[in-house]
């Protein structure tokens, strides 16, 4: 892929379960129906990227997700430990934007690195969830919006196989509201449906479905690479 240019650390990895795709679909499931099981982004009036607290996110019915914790920083890919278990998600568009809002437990904000010893909260969301053992491949790349708290910005990242994670040099068109509460956090992620280069992102529509998942980071119990929480393949069904 020619945007496939700057090498990063695969601490930026989400590693999900995958749905079987199309052999025609490089990106997923653009045309396919809005019905059926998952999380259901709702059309709604005006902006998406709007705080928590927004009344809008009253509209979005919350889907709780369950994480699993994997280690493969330790070399135990189902290993103990880890802080969270479960994500709430919900998502709205305008048909324009499309926003999520992710809720997870967290008791320490983890957003300060000053030492080795240190590592930042973080969240994922993973789109075109495919192959998780192979985080993709070349014809049919996963795309990663990644959010750290450190410096509450957001990755767009793409991977076409293992050891393959890449930041992209046209994905800066995401944006991110984060708060933490003292024991959550909670954090909003928004972009427009239309990708801005069909290379580096997934082209959204109305009426589309699209396997997603996600992953969170806990700083505090020194979760990074793939040590973390992750979820299984979901389906986002955005609403006509």
């Amino acid at each position: 892929m020619k945007t496939l240019i700057t090498k990063i650390a695969s601490y930026l990895v989400a590693a999900v379960l995958a749905l079987p795709l199309a052999a025609d679909a490089r990106w997923g499931m653009g045309g396919g129906g809005g019905g059926g099981d998952g999380l259901t982004a709702v059309r709604v009036s005006g902006d998406v990227l709007v705080p928590p607290s927004d009344p809008v996110w009253n509209n979005a019915t919350a889907v709780n997700v369950t994480l699993k914790f994997t280690d493969s920083v330790e070399g135990d890919t189902m290993g103990g430990g880890g802080s969270n278990s479960s994500l709430s998600v919900k998502a709205i568009h305008n048909g324009t934007d499309i926003a999520f809002l992710l809720t997870w437990n967290d008791a320490t904000r983890d957003d300060v690195i000053e030492g080795p010893e240190n590592f930042t909260d973080a969240g994922a969301v993973m789109l075109n969830a495919n192959m998780i053992c192979r985080m993709g491949q070349p014809s049919n790349p996963t795309n990663i919006w990644y959010w750290r708290a450190v410096d509450d910005s957001v990755q767009n990242l793409l991977s076409g196989g293992l050891g393959t994670i890449t930041q992209t040099v046209n994905g800066d068109n995401i944006s991110a509201i984060s708060s933490w509460n003292g024991s959550q956090w909670q954090v909003v992620l928004s972009r427009p449906l239309a990708a801005i280069d069909p290379d580096d992102q997934i082209d959204l529509f109305p009426g589309g479905s699209y396997p997603i998942a996600f992953a969170t980071w806990d700083g505090d119990n020194r979760e990074r690479n793939g040590r973390k929480y992750r979820s299984g393949m979901n389906t986002l069904n955005i609403q006509n």
